[in-house]
């Protein structure tokens, strides 16, 4: 039986992405290249990634009333998304953040001036937030728990040796008393929305040492970088490396979970390594450690409850210098 040929698969994606490479270095304005490419790597995605993500550009925004600077790539919940489309023919759109699993920025070239630029787009999307500024988080409906609950005594007495000891009397059956207590049902999210840089090339002089010193020596966090021909760097933790050796090994995670690296990892984190940097020149090797790794970023998130209708009463909604804050019922 001939087994199934996944290396042809990203041999093709490998090549679609040199090709889009060569064939927009001859666009007329800046933008019109950028823009190819990450129409090339948007595709990619939505071939490639399950049906309930999305991929598209724009802005994300927040129920703090922030928004992100202009997205690449925005990976988003596809199946509950609301569609704030700006731009029908690019798909260019406001995507709520509480929808938001990651984005991505994509460059030509990747020099110091790009990474700075990238840095400064990440700490911009790290202040969109859905904590609005009353002091609430919005999203979900209120759920009411009854429990029960009784006071605990706190007594104070002496023992033989002198010392003082506290005494807690535990409470009767009669000293409980019922409550209803009311929670919102949010699932808390799991994991940040991740950030990645996606490259097609390196700038002159420049190599994937000097991307990891550079991010090594920032404050904001950055997932992954990778650069076609080149190699990445990836923020260095258990799960990173646990990965990076299954596909080395071309096992599954819990193969290599006893590796001396992979153990090794959690104290390396505390003595101060924050990314590791991997040079790989072949283009369809990288592209394979983008997708897995990329999919383990997904799998590490778990969006919370949301809801639409607050995000357009915060963005959408008539001001309070417009409007009088009255409500006056027939």
């Amino acid at each position: 039986m001939k087994l199934p040929d996944f290396e042809s698969l990203f041999d093709a994606a490998a090549t679609e992405f040199e090709v889009a490479f060569r064939r927009t270095r001859g666009g007329v304005r800046p933008d019109e290249i950028g823009e190819g490419r990450e129409d090339v790597l948007r595709s990619f995605l939505g071939e490639w990634l399950p049906n309930s993500y999305g991929a598209t550009h724009g802005y994300v925004v927040g129920l703090n009333g922030r928004a992100s600077r202009q997205t690449d790539v925005i990976v988003f919940d596809a199946m509950r998304c609301p569609k704030f489309i700006q731009d029908r023919k690019s798909d260019r759109r406001l995507v709520p953040l509480a929808e938001t699993f990651g984005v991505i920025e994509v460059k030509s070239t990747l020099g110091e001036k790009e990474i700075d630029d990238a840095l400064e787009k990440f700490s911009v999307f790290s202040k969109v937030t859905d904590y609005h500024e009353d002091g609430f988080a919005g999203g979900g409906e209120f759920d009411e728990i009854e429990v029960k609950s009784a006071e605990v005594k706190v007594g104070y007495a002496y023992g033989r040796d002198g010392f003082g000891y506290a005494e807690r009397k535990k409470p009767e059956e009669k000293d409980f008393r019922d409550y209803v207590v009311r929670m919102r049902p949010v699932v808390g999210r799991r994991g940040e929305s991740f950030r990645i840089v996606f490259a097609y090339k390196l700038a002159e002089g420049f190599s994937i040492t000097d991307v990891e010193a550079r991010l090594s020596g920032s404050s904001v966090r950055v997932d992954a970088v990778f650069v076609l021909g080149e190699g990445y760097v990836v923020k260095y933790s258990q799960e990173t490396v646990a990965r990076f050796k299954s596909l080395r090994r071309k096992r599954p995670v819990a193969g290599v979970a006893w590796d001396r690296d992979v153990v090794e990892a959690s104290w390396r984190i505390y003595s101060g390594q924050s990314y590791f940097s991997i040079q790989e020149r072949e283009s369809r090797v990288l592209l394979v450690v983008f997708y897995a790794m990329l999919l383990d970023l997904l799998e590490a998130q778990r969006l919370g409850a949301s809801n639409a209708t607050d995000l357009v009463a915060v963005w959408a909604a008539p001001s309070s210098s417009e409007v009088e804050d009255e409500w006056e019922p027939d």
